[in-house]
């Protein structure tokens, strides 16, 4: 019969390689963990940035798709339905709505501080992206 020492030893033994009695896995851990973190947070502001920008431009088409076909009457009416359709990702959206020779041409502008989660990288968050997006007028 086992003791439970033994019984320890055994549940721990995939792990025997891993227990050091000099601490230079702790020293490297310690070293190395802090900068996969940051590396991890770039990436994750840096998707949802991208994320919001690709966001943006879905909402900015389907408004000039719908400007285009007649469903919204203005061009204050195409603003404000893509400010209304972005509030929720990112509060400081505006849009610029326009036609010249037929064209239909939106601007959404976004501040990227609206679009990170974490933010600890200020200088990817200090501009204003823009997006735009142009339809042929149908009517």
């Amino acid at each position: 019969m086992l003791k439970a020492s033994e019984k320890n030893q055994e549940n721990f033994s995939i792990f025997a390689r891993f227990r050091r009695e000099d601490g230079a896995v702790t020293v490297d851990a310690v070293i190395w963990i802090p900068f996969f973190v940051i590396c991890l947070t770039l990436l994750a502001d840096a998707a949802l940035i991208f994320y919001g920008q690709a966001r943006a431009l879905k909402v900015a088409q389907d408004a000039n798709r719908a400007l285009s076909v007649g469903s919204l009457a203005s061009y204050d009416a195409t603003e404000d339905y893509i400010e209304n359709a972005l509030v929720g990702m990112s509060p400081n959206a505006s849009a610029t709505t326009g036609s010249d020779d037929g064209v239909i041409t939106t601007i959404v502008t976004l501040p990227a501080n609206d679009l990170a989660a974490i933010g600890f990288f200020t200088s990817m968050t200090t501009f204003d992206m823009q997006v735009v997006a142009q339809m042929v007028k149908e009517f």
